[in-house]
């Protein structure tokens, strides 16, 4: 893990981006990774939201 400079955690959520911060950021479920990531961290956590370019489409449809 030294040589890890970057982690991207990849989440699609049906929501606004405001939504996600009001709510989904804060849900209960989230608490404990919540309260131990800026110690993971070598520099603090940032949110992109991503526009998608199409939908996802499941294997064999």
């Amino acid at each position: 893990f030294a040589a890890v400079q970057a982690l991207v955690l990849y989440e699609n959520w049906a929501c606004s981006e405001q939504h996600f911060r009001d709510h989904r950021l804060k849900a209960p479920y989230r608490r404990e990774y919540e309260a131990v990531l800026a110690d993971l961290l070598k520099a603090p956590r940032t949110l992109e939201f991503l526009t998608p370019v199409r939908d996802y489409q499941k294997a064999g449809n």
